[in-house]
């Protein structure tokens, strides 16, 4: 499951951005939207496999999305929270005690849809829905290495 993990996440981005990326920008033009998470922001015990891998999409989009400066193609990484989901339906058998906070800690899909999209036609960098989510991340740019894993652990130990 984890080696799954990285390929879909790491490998088969990359595979794909570079599949689709040379005709993007022959024509000039084309948007690239990768999904990324907040996990990306910061390490998270428990999800360290998933936070990585999130850290890497984010990453590499923030490097291409600079590398295709001026050539008319875009790249924006999403950074969205806990989005409802099958991801969620399963985080919630972990995680019993969140299950009546659901309706306020997650987002609908087609709203994290919308704000990706509203993003990525704007040629944002960077599209992290939601005021909490941006709170959390201007959060994890600010605090301590250490600080940062600790803050994130008190998550990581909901769904331990």
């Amino acid at each position: 499951r984890i080696g799954q993990m990285l390929r879909l996440n790491v490998a088969v981005l990359v595979e794909l951005t570079y599949a689709f990326l040379p005709g993007m920008l022959s024509r000039g033009h084309g948007r690239i939207v990768n999904l990324a998470s907040i996990a990306a922001f910061a390490p998270v015990p428990w999800l360290s496999v998933y936070a990585a891998t999130k850290s890497f999409v984010l990453a590499f989009s923030e490097a291409l999305a600079e590398e295709l400066r001026g050539t008319g193609v875009s790249v924006t990484a999403v950074c969205p929270g806990l989005t409802n989901s099958e991801m969620a339906d399963a985080a919630l058998e972990r995680a019993s005690d969140l299950a009546p906070w659901r309706p306020w800690l997650f987002a609908e899909p087609h709203t994290v849809a919308a704000a990706a999209y509203e993003g990525a036609m704007k040629h944002e960098d960077l599209v992290v829905p939601g005021a909490a989510n941006v709170f959390y991340r201007g959060l994890m740019k600010l605090a301590p290495r250490p600080a940062r894993s600790r803050v994130t652990g008190l998550f990581g130990r909901v769904l331990k």
